[in-house]
């Protein structure tokens, strides 16, 4: 499953980048995340409830950065399982500086299997694509409030 997309913020690049590696800022603006820590340089463990559609499940997982370039873009990979199934995916995010802020670019693959793969891949798709606009619209809010402060 491939999820691409862009979000706009206020803010430039420079006071975006640190947010998007920022355990306490990414736990309250991915849906459903309880936890989010780092374990070491670039890795991150988390716990996110999750679901599609009558299928929900606890995920325990680990996130790596790499490729960092600071203020402009790093790669990210994903690995979660939980009872209901598990998935697997990486990511590309690119800042760009723009007119009124920054510009976050997102591409990225994602795999899904066990019962929640069976809810099918459109509505997998569906509810892929709403979580990655909640996180950037909760990221949106939450970079303008650090930068008013």
């Amino acid at each position: 499953m491939k999820i691409t997309g862009s979000a706009d913020l206020a803010p430039a690049p420079e006071d975006v980048f640190p947010r998007l590696l920022d355990p306490a800022v990414l736990i309250r603006c991915i849906p459903g995340c309880e936890k989010m820590e780092l374990v070491s340089e670039g890795v991150y463990s988390t716990l996110v409830r999750a679901g599609v559609g009558p299928v929900k499940g606890e995920f325990v997982g680990e996130v790596t950065l790499s490729d960092v370039v600071d203020r402009e873009s790093y790669r990210m990979a994903v690995a979660g399982k939980s009872a209901v199934g598990h998935a697997n995916g990486a990511a590309t995010i690119k800042l760009e500086a723009t007119e009124s802020g920054t510009r976050i670019h997102y591409a990225g693959d994602a795999q899904v299997a066990g019962l929640i793969a069976s809810v099918g891949s459109r509505l997998l798709q569906s509810v892929a694509n709403k979580i990655a606009r909640d996180f950037f619209k909760s990221l949106a809010v939450e970079v303008a409030a650090e930068s008013s402060t």
